[in-house]
């Protein structure tokens, strides 16, 4: 039969690790539990990406007048 025994302690981390974000952002979400086991590569937050989203959309559209812009230039030239 097995004996239990409670007593009060204190666990502490085998290993720490810093996490540090790849871009900057507000926290939308937090994609995980504290008791969660994770590996290399799972998200571990949702950030907002608005700003993302819409510096994207304008370097599309300077990339769209600029290719206007050749397009004319080159039917100028010929």
């Amino acid at each position: 039969m097995p004996r239990i025994v409670t007593s009060p302690g204190h666990a502490v981390a085998f290993q720490q690790v810093e996490v540090r974000p790849r871009v900057g952002g507000v926290i939308q979400e937090v994609l995980y539990t504290p008791d969660q086991l994770l590996k290399v590569g799972d998200p571990l937050f949702r950030i907002d990406d608005s700003s993302y989203v819409a510096a994207e959309a304008s370097a599309r559209a300077n990339v769209a007048m600029a290719e206007a812009n050749l397009s004319v230039a080159q039917s100028t030239y010929d």
